[in-house]
């Protein structure tokens, strides 16, 4: 295995790590193909596992995990989200009618836990929902269901112990309705100052519902008002990286903020 290029694909992210980590006077040693980071300063010891730093609690960050659980915080807090209901193939006897009378169609069927937009399908009628259906069915023991929205714009804010670190807007691939840069949606910063405030403002109402201090919040802009989409508390910038020098220098920043905060210094 060559130490420098991860099988994790995480190449960007390795390296962004061990210079943060280098810049505070830190070690870090890899396991499991760069997938487990073990960081060592003086008598301190971390583990960052995947892109999820050791700074929220594990009932919070196992929350975010879960599309489902996290939009009933949120709607219980009354914070404005997408709502997700869950499906379960074992106990739901007619599921496309269950979909139909949880959201209507069109709607999202998607892994209610994770998934990084992998197996988040759309069905538009009761034919692509029976589809749909029979294939999440066969991988997964429940899902997520969501009403599919005319999202106008949807945008990633990087959220650290209050502070908005990154913010930009997801503009999606010609032919492409998911807004995943891993499915070829482009990471553009301009966003204008009045929407920046209003989607900060959302965004940590959203980290304080759910008890996080490090997280990533996506926000959907349906009908002219900003809605949570979901959060992740594993903090993924490795596509926003490949976007150019400046978006990979702006990820180093995040990171270096992350392993100060799990170091416990000062700015």
């Amino acid at each position: 295995m060559d130490g420098r290029f991860p099988q994790t694909g995480l190449r960007h992210f390795v390296t962004q790590v061990e210079q943060a980590c280098a810049e505070h006077g830190a070690k870090v040693r890899w396991h499991s193909d760069h997938w487990v980071a073990e960081v060592v300063a003086d008598d301190r010891r971390f583990l960052v596992i995947g892109q999820v730093f050791p700074l929220n609690t594990a009932s919070s960050a196992q929350v975010a995990t879960d599309k489902v659980a996290t939009a009933g915080l949120l709607a219980d807090h009354g914070v404005p989200a997408v709502p997700h209901h869950l499906l379960r193939f074992a106990t739901d006897r007619d599921p496309v009618g269950l979909t139909e009378r949880l959201v209507g169609l069109p709607a999202v069927l998607k892994p209610h836990r994770e998934s990084s937009g992998v197996d988040v399908l759309r069905a538009r009628d009761a034919e692509e929902a029976r589809a749909a259906l029979e294939l999440l069915a066969g991988r997964y023991r429940a899902i997520a269901v969501s009403p599919f929205l005319s999202i106008e714009d949807e945008f990633r804010l990087v959220v650290l112990d209050g502070e908005v670190l990154l913010v930009y807007r997801k503009v999606i691939a010609p032919g492409e309705w998911r807004h995943n840069l891993k499915f070829g949606a482009r990471p553009e910063l301009d966003v204008s100052p009045d929407r920046a405030e209003v989607l900060t403002a959302l965004a940590l109402e959203a980290m304080r519902a759910l008890e996080l201090r490090f997280a990533s919040v996506d926000i959907a802009w349906v009908d002219g008002r900003p809605l949570v989409l979901e959060i992740n508390s594993g903090v993924s910038l490795e596509h926003f990286s490949q976007a150019g020098p400046h978006h990979r220098e702006l990820a180093a920043e995040v990171y270096r903020a992350a392993i100060r905060a799990c170091l416990d210094l000062t700015a």
